[in-house]
């Protein structure tokens, strides 16, 4: 969403044009107001109209920028209508805001949100005419510090290195805290260091986020009028017969990764350092952390596995048709085994025994949120039973 203070003069003409219609964008009484207001505060030029734009960065370039350019000189063309100079534009809307929802989706700077207001901060021209950025999510990082760097960048003033409240948190310093964050995983060190990084990165967030929930006051009132709400964490520690083998299948897990890491770096050494360096990723931790992730909350699913009955894949279980015909599958030929391997499942059907009504009366529900599709294939098997 795009909100402009400005005459808008161009975008009446040029979707005029467009159209083949008149089009007249007319401030409302309360833009005016807003308008009055500003213009006392100098904020707003004389017949500046109060303009609210919905769109996507793809489509503002697409849609939108030829719209609100005014052009001050024409493209001039040879006899031979080859344009031998361009036009001069220069945009007639200058953003006093920009929200940019669910921020999440563009992590990098080349993503096109960051560009985009790159482009429209230099069109503005000077600092102090820069629109002011609001990013809106409610997931605002998902794997670290990293995933803040692109916005961070873009809130980041000439006077930051400067300031005592934020020259820790420049682009520079939050590139390093990402960096650092990814050492701690691949290495996790002492509990110290986890606890400087986590005061860092919390102060970082207590300063750039507006936290809200559900029983924040917006304008007087609770934005979402809800039940007071109970939080349970319930740990679900491994059975000590099954805690062994699963520690060695993550040791493997790990050392199979690290093994190819050190092979593709040789490679590249090998080739005269050509393309990319090859680096030991958090992303490829993770993603070989997959089928660990699902033997922790099934660890009889390991022994499946160390036998290749089961890959832990959903496309094994496409390809098998197992989930046309369920009981087919050796999920359901071994499951009294998997569940009883699982203390999750037995938390799941307690919290099941224990559900009531929500507050208009209607039996609650219970929702299990899994990164794997498998899992789900387990449960509707539990669930079945």
């Amino acid at each position: 969403m795009w909100v402009a203070h400005s005459e808008g003069g161009s975008l009446n003409k040029n979707l005029s044009k467009s159209f083949n219609r008149n089009m007249n964008l007319r401030p409302s009484i309360n833009d005016l107001q807003i308008l009055r207001r500003d213009r006392q505060n100098n904020t707003a030029r004389d017949g500046a109209h109060f303009i609210i734009v919905l769109t996507t960065s793809g489509s503002y370039r697409s849609q939108l920028r030829d719209h609100i350019q005014l052009e001050i000189s024409p493209a001039q063309y040879n006899a031979r209508k080859k344009m031998i100079k361009k036009a001069v534009t220069k945009p007639d809307l200058l953003w006093g805001f920009v929200y940019r929802d669910e921020f999440h989706k563009e992590k990098r700077n080349s993503s096109g949100t960051p560009s985009l207001i790159r482009q429209i901060n230099h069109d503005h021209g000077s600092y102090e005419e820069f629109p002011c950025l609001w990013f809106l999510s409610g997931t605002p990082f998902e794997k670290g510090p990293s995933d803040l760097e692109a916005y961070i960048a873009l809130l980041e003033s000439g006077d930051w290195p400067k300031s005592r409240k934020f020259k820790m948190y420049t682009e520079e310093k939050v590139k390093q805290m990402g960096k650092e964050f990814e050492t701690l995983v691949k290495h996790p060190g002492s509990m110290q260091n986890h606890q400087g990084f986590i005061s860092r990165f919390s102060d970082l967030l207590t300063l750039f986020m507006i936290r809200r929930t559900s029983q924040t006051d917006w304008f007087g009132q609770e934005l979402v009028k809800l039940p007071i709400h109970e939080s349970r964490d319930i740990r679900c520690a491994l059975d000590s017969k099954y805690a062994a083998n699963f520690q060695e299948f993550q040791a493997q897990i790990r050392e199979k990764i690290e093994q190819e890491f050190l092979t593709n770096l040789q490679r590249w050494r090998d080739t005269g350092s050509k393309g990319t360096q090859p680096v030991l990723s958090v992303k490829s931790l993770v993603g070989a952390s997959y089928k660990a992730r699902i033997c922790a909350t099934f660890p009889y699913l390991a022994k499946l596995l160390a036998e290749n009955i089961v890959d832990l894949r959903w496309s094994q279980i496409l390809n098998e048709n197992w989930h046309l015909n369920p009981e087919d599958s050796p999920y359901s030929q071994h499951l009294d085994a998997i569940i009883g391997s699982s203390k999750k499942v037995v938390e799941i059907e307690k919290i099941l025994d224990d559900l009531k009504t929500d507050v208009r009366g209607n039996p609650e529900k219970l929702v299990i949120l899994s990164i794997a599709p498998t899992v789900a294939f387990i449960l509707y098997l539990v669930s079945n039973r």
